[in-house]
């Protein structure tokens, strides 16, 4: 680990070399308030309290939230929330068993849009996601046939 200023423009030159090497890393910003948070997998952290001495996570691992869809609404059929109770050693210990994964939430490709998650939660958005299509093609076919 590395405590450095980074320009977002840096972080991509750096990350692009990283990962021609197989190399998953993940950035981590004091607090949620740089601009690259989000734009690279990264997490931002709280210092910690005067109590425990725990670093804690503050953005950037999310945990899946099922819902009912409601496109008039704009309610998508999964949500992700930050989670709010991990500490750093926590994530740590956990990204390097690979119990969580860097996710990128943005459609391009040249966008990262996301943050670290649990296989687990991606598995799950994955299968409602395909019953949502699923549940969607007879209605789609009944109309066409109309």
């Amino acid at each position: 680990m590395q405590l450095a200023s980074i320009t977002a423009a840096e972080m991509e030159q750096r990350a692009a070399r990283m990962a021609a090497d197989e190399v998953t890393a993940c950035w981590v910003a004091l607090g949620t308030g740089e601009r690259w948070l989000g734009q690279q997998p990264a997490i931002g952290v709280h210092p910690p309290d005067e109590g425990d001495g725990q670093w804690r996570i503050a953005a950037g691992l999310l945990r899946l939230v099922g819902q009912r869809s409601d496109p008039a609404r704009g309610l998508p059929p999964v949500c992700w929330n930050q989670v709010q109770d991990a500490t750093l050693q926590d994530f740590v210990g956990w990204a390097l068993a690979g119990r969580v994964v860097p996710r990128r939430f943005a459609e391009c490709e040249k966008v990262w849009v996301g943050g670290w998650t649990a296989p687990a939660y991606l598995e799950r958005a994955r299968a409602v996601l395909i019953g949502e299509q699923a549940a969607r093609r007879p209605i789609g076919a009944a109309r066409r046939a109309r």
